[in-house]
């Protein structure tokens, strides 16, 4: 399985429990652009996640990358949305980590 394929696995099932646990929201087209899922949780809040997975090792982002999700992130502060990096290294449950305020 390529690492897109365990990507894309990863997205879906959590969007998955995104769903079973209230909220809706869709993978952003081919996960091309800043983020790879939004979602509305169970209680109206905005979410906007990078995802990051490994099944093997640990799951990285490119300083660059992190850079401009960051720059991404100060938009939204002050908002009721949520920015965020999910890691998911095997065998672990995700760490989500918030980067605006």
């Amino acid at each position: 399985m390529s690492n897109k394929s365990r990507g894309f696995s990863f997205e879906r099932r959590r969007l998955s429990w995104i769903k079973r646990n209230g909220g809706w929201g869709m993978r952003a087209f081919g996960s091309k652009g800043i983020v790879d899922l939004v979602y509305i949780d169970g209680n109206g809040v905005g979410h906007m996640e990078q995802l990051k997975f490994s099944s093997k090792g640990k799951a990285r982002i490119s300083k660059k990358e992190f850079e401009s999700l960051k720059q991404f992130a100060l938009r939204w502060d002050g908002k009721p949305c949520h920015v965020s990096l999910v890691i998911k290294n095997a065998w672990q449950k995700p760490q989500v980590t918030k980067l605006n305020g």
